[in-house]
C-alpha cells in the first residue's frame, strides 16, 4: 500500500476498502503525551467529543442505556449533565461524534446505540441531538433533549457489535466501524437522512485490526483516528479523498497511555490534539488524557 502523504491527490475516488497492512510498533513522531485532566467523577465514561459550542469543554456519556450527557471543563472537571430522550430508548450506547453545519454553524451530536455484545440485535439507532449552548445550560439545571434525527439502520452481513461513529463534516454521511471481527468492518450510511426510516449501511470493506472501541474524523475532515485497547490509529486524508480511499492506506500506530477499558477517542476542534478517555470499574481512578501534534 502507499505509505501517507501530505501532497494533493489525483486517483480518482473510490468507496470501497482495499485493505492496508496492519501497522506494527508504536510511531512516537507524529503526537506525544501532554498530561492527564482531572479525575474522572464518571464511572463507565465511553464515547467522548469536543465542544463546538463551548470550546475547549467536553462532551461525554455514560456506557450503556441511561442516555445522559456530561459536560466537562477544560480541566476534565464535570460541571452540568443533560438526559436524552428517543421514542425508540436506549440499550447500549457506545460513542458519540459531533458535526457543524457550515452554513448555521449549528452543532449536532450523534449517539450511537450500537453496541451489541451478543450480536442479537436486527436494528440499531443514532439518535441526533442539536448541541446546548453555554446560555441554554445557564438558564436551566434539568435540561432534557429531543432528537432533531432518527437514523435507524440495519448491516448488509448480519448482526454484529460495534462501539464507534463517525461523522465525516464534508458530507454529513456517517459510519460504524465493527469491534470483534479479526479485521473489522467499515460501514457507510451517506447523507442525507429521512427520520427513522431504516436504512440498509453499505459495507465498504475491511481494515486489519479488532477490538476497536471509537473513533473520530477532525472538523476539517482531514485525519481519521480510530483506538483499541492498546493503541490509536491514525490516516491522513487528502483534499477530494474519500473515507474509503484513506482507510485503505497504511494507518500510523500512535502510543497511547494504558488505560483500564479504553473507549473513547476524540480530536480537538482544530485537530492538533486528540483525547482519550476510559471506562473505570475497578482502577479507582480513571482520566482524559490530551495528546498533542509535535511540532
Amino acid at each position: 500500500m502507499n505509505n501517507q502523504s501530505t501532497n494533493q491527490t489525483t486517483e480518482t475516488p473510490i468507496d470501497t476498502i482495499s485493505m492496508g497492512v496492519r501497522c506494527s510498533g508504536r510511531d512516537t513522531t507524529l503526537f506525544s503525551f501532554v498530561k492527564k485532566l482531572a479525575p474522572l467523577e464518571i464511572v463507565e465514561a465511553s464515547g467522548i467529543v469536543t465542544s463546538h459550542t463551548m470550546p475547549g469543554y467536553f462532551w461525554i456519556h455514560d456506557d450503556g442505556g441511561r442516555g445522559v450527557l456530561h459536560l466537562l471543563n477544560s480541566d476534565g472537571v464535570a460541571i452540568a449533565s443533560v438526559r436524552l430522550q428517543s421514542e425508540y430508548g436506549f440499550t447500549d450506547i457506545e460513542d458519540i461524534a459531533l458535526n457543524v453545519d457550515p452554513i448555521t454553524n449549528k452543532s449536532s451530536i450523534f449517539v450511537a446505540d450500537n453496541g451489541d455484545n451478543n450480536s442479537v440485535r436486527d436494528i440499531k439507532t443514532i439518535s441526533v441531538f442539536e448541541e446546548p449552548t453555554a446560555i441554554q445550560l445557564q438558564q436551566s439545571s434539568s435540561i432534557v433533549l429531543q432528537p432533531t434525527l432518527s437514523i435507524r439502520f440495519r448491516y448488509p452481513d448480519g448482526k454484529r457489535d460495534a462501539e464507534t461513529i463517525m461523522v465525516d463534516p464534508q458530507n454529513n454521511d456517517v459510519y460504524i466501524v465493527s469491534k470483534r471481527e479479526a479485521s473489522v468492518g467499515v460501514y457507510q450510511a451517506k447523507a442525507p437522512f429521512v427520520n427513522s426510516e431504516v436504512r440498509m449501511l453499505k459495507k465498504l470493506g475491511n481494515i486489519p485490526y479488532r477490538l476497536i472501541t471509537a473513533g473520530d474524523i477532525s472538523s476539517k475532515g482531514d485525519q481519521i483516528i480510530l483506538r483499541d485497547y492498546e493503541k490509536a490509529y491514525h490516516w491522513n486524508r487528502l483534499t477530494n479523498e474519500t473515507i474509503a480511499t484513506a482507510l485503505s492506506k497504511d494507518a500510523r500506530c500512535i502510543s497511547i497511555v494504558a488505560e483500564e477499558q479504553g473507549e473513547g477517542i476524540c480530536f480537538s476542534q482544530d485537530g492538533e490534539s486528540f483525547f482519550t478517555v476510559s471506562e473505570r470499574s475497578k482502577s479507582p481512578q480513571e482520566f482524559i488524557y490530551h495528546y498533542s501534534k509535535k511540532k
